[in-house]
């Protein structure tokens, strides 16, 4: 397996904020740890967020070149980082 690097983009299975569910998605590896790495969920839904929450995402501006099927933006609210095995990647 390889392992993350901090500012890599990897598929986890990130957990909602509201509920026990999750999705697959994109996610920015901000550090690595012996047991866990830490990341920022990356989301491609912003048109209709309020402007208070678009305030709180972060364009990707190479996208594509990321390897993201569509503009995508980092999440950067507080909530949002979050700890995963990484046996999730």
């Amino acid at each position: 397996m390889i392992m993350p690097a901090a500012m890599d983009i990897y598929i986890a299975n990130v957990p909602f904020d509201d509920n026990q569910n999750s999705k697959i998605r994109p996610a920015l590896v901000l550090a690595v740890h012996s047991e866990y790495v830490t990341v920022f969920k990356i989301n491609s839904k912003y048109q209709n967020k309020s402007s208070n929450i678009k305030k709180l995402y972060y364009p990707i501006q190479e996208w594509a070149k990321a390897g993201l099927k569509m503009p995508s933006y980092v999440s950067r609210h507080s909530y949002d980082l979050q700890s995963y095995s990484t046996s999730s990647f």
